[in-house]
């Protein structure tokens, strides 16, 4: 009677060990589908906007500066008659209103253009009005215009020292041309004299001959 009751229990443990691979074989699989993944976030998708001015008549002093090298290229490509309207429609417009942007184009227009049209003085008076009255002024723009305060002053000290080299091979010519001309004052005055003298010993000459004695 023990052999019987064992007996059927190692068979249903037997029987339960088998069953539990054949259960997980045959559970339904999980059917539902995972989460897709988050596809990546490109700048090209998103491009980045540029941010927009609070005041879009103001322009930022880094334009103001590439707008003064674009301009400086474009008016060394004018022709004379061409440049000459340009510098009195910026004229009128600095005579409206006294902006850096005028002045500064004055600026290149009468110190870095046509060498017909050059008036380093006035460049050098409108530049140094700008640098006044430019406030919180950006560092790059700065170094610019110190540049080319640095060739304007250049340039008028040369000017300067060559006036005053004109001035003396001027003053040196006059001089010598006042000597050359007393010199031949001088020469006609003893020409004068010595035709004088010369005038004197004939008349004295002429009057020590004997008379000619009368023939028979």
């Amino acid at each position: 009677m023990w052999i019987l009751l064992v007996r059927p229990t190692h068979f249903w443990l037997r029987l339960g060990v088998c069953a539990l691979p054949l259960a997980a074989c045959s559970a339904p699989a999980n059917t539902t589908p995972s989460a897709a993944p988050f596809p990546a976030m490109t700048t090209a998708a998103f491009p980045l906007q540029p941010p927009t001015p609070l005041n879009p008549s103001v322009t930022p002093k880094e334009d103001l500066l590439a707008f003064l090298l674009n301009y400086s290229q474009q008016i060394q490509s004018l022709p004379l008659p061409v440049l000459g309207q340009e510098l009195q429609v910026v004229l009128q417009h600095f005579k409206a209103e006294d902006v850096p942007k005028h002045r500064l184009k004055l600026v290149l227009l009468h110190g870095f253009a046509h060498a017909n049209q050059r008036n380093d003085k006035l460049a050098l008076e409108l530049l140094d009005g700008a640098l006044q009255k430019t406030e919180a002024i950006d560092v790059n723009l700065l170094a610019y215009l110190r540049f080319l305060q640095r060739i304007l002053l250049e340039r008028v000290e040369t000017e300067r020292r060559n006036q005053l080299l004109y001035n003396a091979c001027e003053q040196r010519l006059k001089q010598e041309r006042k000597e050359r001309v007393d010199l031949l004052e001088q020469r006609t005055r003893l020409q004068q004299k010595l035709e004088a003298l010369k005038n004197i010993e004939r008349s004295l000459n002429d009057r020590g001959k004997p008379a000619a004695l009368d023939k028979p």
